[in-house]
């Protein structure tokens, strides 16, 4: 462009006359949708000399995307990869925005009396998430239409929905019956694509239900809609055809009817008598009980739940006594807590050690509600009620096990931070030390007997694991007890 340029030989001003001298004037925000290409202007008065545009906060030290000189071709990074250009009136065109473009832009310019004057604009970009969304992974996408479909499930399955390519951000949630998943049983995900843009799913595991589960996308950028696909998990039922014995044919639908109306009631009444037969046993054993006194005659203590930390005992214990039955959906739970390597063959010995590194590594304040949720969440509450009944069973913990502890623990010093952690909670006095190693060991001993001989409101052997692990004795606190416990193994 020339000093003479009609443009300037018709307007006088670049685009505006009414843009007093030594000003620049561009537009405060724009938001531009990533993949359009976007203009900001740059208005001034006169000719000027040079024109610059940058991006970042500081006019002075900012690098030039673009320079334009009087007399000269425009140059600058975003000319050379043809990304952007500067128009007849000084404007910055960006061909097609893209995530790196969000920031700020400055227009400096050397005004015709050779002063530097700018202005700054703030680009905020966005994008939409790639049509058509959101999407139930397990069912078939649908390019006309809401995405809708039925899963079928014996038990639970996974469903996860997905949103991708969108920005900055979109909020993912599951309804069911009106009521938002708890996202103590979701799974939820983001990853950045090489573009910047992202992607996001949640998964949650759903089972069979009359009322569909409902995937909502909401906070879409640059919109106020609400997207939702719904999907309904059924029951999977076996149908089994009744064939005559002798022909071995199917028998007709008319004939299987009168067959059902004469076997249905001699199943009902076979039950009722099995029933009345249970009720009387179980009635005769336990007034034979009561009357000799026995333990299990007592009633049934209510269940109490273990609220913050897990002993690496109570982890070993619920591993080593599991059934081989649930450990697919031990891994589920291995999966959930996103322990890493939960895929590989799951042994007793390293599912124990996997759950070991979850609780070095995690930060959770209770981590004992985080493992109930997610044993509960996938099916396995009878292992949690048991580790919680466990949790308060009395325990008789053998001398050689509290030797071994305090042999291990070493000298007088950690004997006694050891001491502390174990009656934190209570008010028993600390031990009375001698100078000899050997009394040491022998007082810390008997101390320990007379604390075990006590009466406990939670299982000894859990206490001495909390212990050990406050006081950061780490391998001995999930190792101590093995030796003797590991007789009682029997799964796996």
């Amino acid at each position: 462009m020339k000093k003479n340029d009609k443009y300037f030989n018709d307007c006088g001003v670049n685009g505006d006359d009414q843009v007093p001298d030594g000003v620049v004037y561009t537009e405060l925000q724009r938001t531009a949708e990533i993949g359009k290409p976007l203009v900001l202007t740059c208005r001034f008065y006169g000719m000027p000399i040079a024109v610059y545009w940058k991006k970042g906060v500081d006019p002075t030290t900012a690098p030039n995307l673009i320079t334009w000189v009087e007399g000269e071709s425009a140059s600058g990074s975003c000319v050379n990869d043809r990304s952007c250009n500067i128009t007849v009136d000084y404007s910055l065109y960006i061909r097609s925005v893209k995530v790196s473009d969000q920031g700020s832009y400055i227009c400096r310019v050397s005004n015709h009396w050779g002063v530097l004057i700018h202005n700054f604009t703030e680009v905020t970009v966005f994008a939409a998430p790639s049509e058509p969304y959101p999407l139930i992974k397990e069912c078939q996408p649908i390019s006309n239409g809401p995405q809708s479909c039925r899963l079928p499930a014996f038990d639970s399955v996974t469903i996860t929905c997905t949103a991708s390519h969108y920005f900055p951000d979109i909020d993912l949630f599951f309804l069911h019956e009106s009521i938002t998943t708890n996202a103590t049983y979701s799974h939820i995900g983001e990853e950045t694509n090489v573009d910047g843009t992202k992607n996001k799913s949640i998964s949650i595991v759903a089972r069979p239900s009359e009322n569909p589960y409902v995937c909502v996308a909401s906070r879409i950028p640059r919109s106020q809609d609400r997207r939702t696909v719904s999907v309904t998990v059924y029951t999977i039922e076996s149908t089994v055809a009744m064939t005559t014995t002798q022909t071995n044919q199917t028998i007709p639908p008319h004939q299987r009817h009168v067959a059902a109306k004469v076997v249905v009631p001699l199943i009902l009444i076979l039950l009722a008598v099995l029933v009345c037969i249970f009720i009387w046993w179980y009635k005769k054993t336990r007034a034979s009980k009561h009357g000799k006194g026995d333990l299990e005659s007592s009633p049934l203590r209510p269940m109490q739940d273990i609220k913050g930390k897990v002993s690496f005992y109570e982890l070993w214990s619920l591993i080593h006594h599991m059934d081989t039955k649930y450990s697919e959906k031990l891994r589920e739970v291995l999966i959930y807590l996103k322990i890493c390597r939960a895929e590989d063959e799951l042994t007793a010995d390293n599912a124990y050690n996997l759950l070991c590194q979850w609780k070095d590594t995690n930060t959770y304040d209770d981590e004992a509600t985080v493992l109930k949720n997610a044993l509960v969440g996938h099916g396995l509450e009878r292992l949690w009620k048991k580790l919680s009944d466990e949790r308060y069973e009395a325990t008789e913990v053998p001398d050689k096990t509290l030797n071994r502890i305090l042999w291990n623990i070493g000298g007088e010093k950690q004997i006694r931070s050891f001491s502390r952690e174990l009656l934190r909670d209570t008010q028993e006095p600390q031990l009375e030390w001698f100078r000899n190693d050997s009394d040491v060991i022998k007082d810390a001993t008997n101390f320990l007997r007379q604390w075990c001989d006590k009466e406990h409101k939670e299982n000894q052997i859990v206490q001495l694991s909390l212990a050990l692990e406050r006081a950061k004795f780490k391998s001995l606190d999930r190792q101590f007890f093995e030796g003797e416990l590991k007789k009682d193994i029997f799964f796996f």
